[in-house]
């Protein structure tokens, strides 16, 4: 288990923000073989999320540094 300087933490957790009040100003992308999630790329760590698209709501299930999120 990585652990997240507080720098880092603080682009992550900005960018999650970010995604929620406008998904297009981040990287946020679908995930290729994970059906149903999606990903926000942040320097080298990944956010790892769902979309619920008829409750509006954006569920992250992990954030993960780069080197480990495509195991």
């Amino acid at each position: 288990m990585a652990i997240i300087e507080p720098s880092a933490r603080e682009a992550v957790l900005s960018d999650i923000r970010n995604a929620a009040l406008d998904p297009g100003s981040v990287d946020l992308a679908k995930w290729k073989g994970r059906p149903g999630e999606w990903r926000i790329r942040v320097g080298s760590w990944r956010v790892i999320l769902e979309l619920d698209s008829k409750s509006g709501r954006m569920i992250v299930t992990r954030v993960l540094n780069g080197r480990d999120a495509y195991r």
